[in-house]
């Protein structure tokens, strides 16, 4: 899932509007009219909650910031010297270092190359492009101009690290914890630069390393034309994106001492949709080795198969609508080369393999990521997700993440923290048509208050069941019989305290809503890609509370494989799951009971009742089925319940109980 923060940044436009939506448009002027007659309170509102002096200001790296290089910074890698620069909070930085070629020309869709050797000094100064993805939803119909962000020329990573640390790295056998962020963003857009990395490095005292990974199709991509004509058996997955971020961890395992950090002692994290990578490389045996712990934060444990990677939506064993033939296709029918799909289907399957090859080849990293978009412009879906890792036999087992994870032999079994957040799904729902509708692109109304409560509880409870308790059960479950099987430690953020304000209100739209909990994480608030301080109800004081809670339980799990009481000692303490007890921390405000252990305990039974018991709350027999069929997608994505008929959601309930 795409961050709403992230989205809202990047200037989404408002989505298609159906024709129902004109017969709303004479109350939709009535609220734009509230809205303008309230700009006379803005003044006092921005006044009172913004134009304060800003609590971020020394968080934020800008890429056009003057960097000078800082002697004490000079390290050796495999590749040659590298020289960074001081950072706050008592941290050095080195931004921009290549862990692989430019994955350009020739090298697109093959195994990351190892760089060039340097001589001279590398200046890690600037922060590098980050890997290419369109900036916004393209609409042909409206000829709305696509954006691109970034470029092919990616492969870079940042390094931050406490200045004692790792200037004692060479004279001291004592290294610390090493945690690599890997970027959320729907497997659409992110980048290493999304957070700046010093306030981890320098709270947790532990080195900090973020990883720019290719993105979309240019980073999975499995075709037979891609496929038949590799090098490698690795490249033959299509797994590039995730074969860049194995990479990196073994860059960091050659290079990381010279930084202060323990190669020995690594954890891979991410939030939101950035988490199926974690998942993937636990489940990937060239992962094995590569690190000791994992941390999941709001993600499905979520691949696909060959099958569904690679074959046309209206094939008897469908694919992705997302799929590269798919993507061929349109490549073809953009060109002119074809003049409809059945035209360009017999193209494809007329071709051979090398001549597909270059013919995708020679087109630009622009025109690929153009032919997804235009396709779900053309099929009147909204934009599909880009395809997540794929269960090619190789870098992943062919086997569902169901199979794979019942027996602890079949992957990297480490301690785990599995967590979500309350209100999970709202971040996606601010922007889908069916359920909010965009003001002059910047004002966010909700059509039905009650359409949107009932579908936001009932999609972000499933987003727990599928994303944490089902994987935690089964994950559990496996290790039973294996001594001193690694713990598993579960979450829920439960924060929601945002205030209401001229541009809509906030709580509601958003509340505890997809990856919030990593702005407290990073202490990123009041930052362009962080919560905006003017949302922030509670105090300061008690975010801060909140943040620096956080902050120590996960720095204890990074440093010792559990949160414990958090590295002070002083938390409540956060004990592995077990069934049928308290086995999960909520993390929340302190009217609603601060940070406590709490049973959260939902089956795929419960959930089902639940499910048909709020269906019959929705008395529109077209919102109802909207929601069951929403449902049901939700469930496919996961892979961790792949073949449980058992999860089916009936839409059929819609019609007995319409009113």
């Amino acid at each position: 899932m795409i961050h709403w923060r992230a989205t809202y940044r990047l200037n989404y436009p408002v989505p298609p509007q159906s024709a129902d939506s004109k017969s709303e448009f004479m109350s939709l002027k009535k609220k734009l009219l509230c809205v303008f007659t309230s700009l006379a309170g803005i003044v006092l509102i921005l006044v009172i909650n913004g134009f304060r002096p800003s609590e971020s200001d020394d968080h934020q790296i800008s890429p056009n910031t003057q960097r000078t290089v800082e002697p004490a910074t000079l390290r050796a890698t495999e590749y040659g010297p590298v020289v960074g620069s001081n950072e706050k909070n008592q941290t050095h930085v080195w931004l921009g270092i290549p862990y692989a070629k430019p994955p350009t020309g020739e090298l697109r869709w093959r195994e990351p190359q190892m760089t060039k050797i340097w001589s001279n000094e590398f200046e890690a100064l600037s922060r590098r492009p980050e890997c290419l993805h369109s900036r916004t939803i393209i609409s042909f119909k409206s000829g709305r101009k696509q954006i691109f962000a970034g470029a092919e020329d990616c492969l870079y990573l940042d390094i931050w690290a406490p200045r004692s640390a790792a200037e004692n790295a060479a004279q001291t056998e004592e290294q610390l914890p090493v945690v690599v962020w890997l970027n959320g963003g729907d497997n659409k857009l992110g980048s290493s630069g999304y957070f700046s990395g010093h306030q981890y490095a320098g709270n947790q005292q532990v080195v900090f390393v973020s990883v720019n990974f290719r993105l979309g199709h240019l980073g999975f991509f499995s075709h037979r034309a891609t496929r038949n004509t590799s090098k490698t058996l690795g490249e033959k997955s299509g797994n590039y994106g995730l074969l860049d971020i194995i990479s990196a961890l073994n860059w960091v395992q050659k290079n990381i001492a010279n930084f202060g950090g323990d190669s020995k002692n690594v954890t891979i994290a991410s939030a939101g949709d950035g988490s199926r990578h974690v998942t993937a490389l636990i489940a990937s045996p060239f992962g094995e080795g590569l690190f000791q712990k994992a941390i999941i934060q709001g993600g499905y444990m979520q691949s696909i198969s060959m099958s569904e990677a690679e074959h046309f939506h209206d094939d008897e064993l469908p694919g992705q609508r997302s799929s590269s033939n798919e993507i061929i296709l349109d490549l073809l029918l953009l060109q002119n080369v074809a003049s409809n799909r059945e035209e360009a289907k017999n193209d494809i399957a007329s071709m051979s393999d090398e001549s597909l090859r270059a013919f995708l080849e020679r087109q630009s990293a622009e025109s690929i990521i153009t032919a997804n978009i235009y396709h779900q412009s053309r099929s009147g879906h909204p934009p599909s997700q880009v395809a997540p890792p794929i269960r090619d036999g190789v870098v992943i087992p062919e086997a569902s993440l169901y199979k794979l994870f019942s027996n602890p032999i079949n992957y990297n079994n480490v301690p785990m923290i599995i967590g979500s957040n309350r209100h999970e799904a709202k971040s996606a729902m601010l922007f889908e048509p069916d359920y909010v509708t965009w003001i002059l692109n910047r004002v966010p109304i909700i059509n039905d208050q009650e359409f949107f409560k009932i579908t936001s509880k009932l999609r972000s409870d499933l987003k727990f069941v599928l994303a944490v308790q089902e994987p935690v059960k089964l994950l559990s479950k496996s290790r039973i019989d294996v001594q001193a099987a690694p713990n598993i430690y579960t979450y829920r953020f439960d924060w929601s305290n945002i205030q209401s304000n001229f541009l809509g209100d906030w709580n509601q739209l958003l509340g505890a809503s997809s990856s919030q909990e990593v702005d407290f994480l990073f202490d990123n608030f009041g930052r362009k890609e962080g919560l905006p301080k003017w949302h922030i109800k509670t105090t300061r004081s008690e975010r801060k509370v909140l943040s620096m809670s956080i902050m120590d339980y996960w720095g204890s799990f990074v440093h010792t494989g559990s949160p414990n009481r958090g590295r002070s000692g002083t938390l409540e303490e956060w004990t592995p799951w077990q069934e049928n007890s308290k086995n999960t921390l909520l993390l929340d405000n302190s009217h609603r009971g601060n940070v406590r252990m709490e049973e959260i305990r939902y089956d795929n039974e419960s959930y089902k009742n639940k499910v048909t018991t709020r269906l019959t709350e929705i008395r529109t027999l077209n919102k109802c089925s909207l929601v069951a069929e929403t449902l049901k997608n939700s469930i496919k994505l996961s892979t961790i319940v792949s073949g449980n008929s058992q999860w089916l959601v009936d839409p059929s309930v819609c019609l007995y109980n319409h009113k």
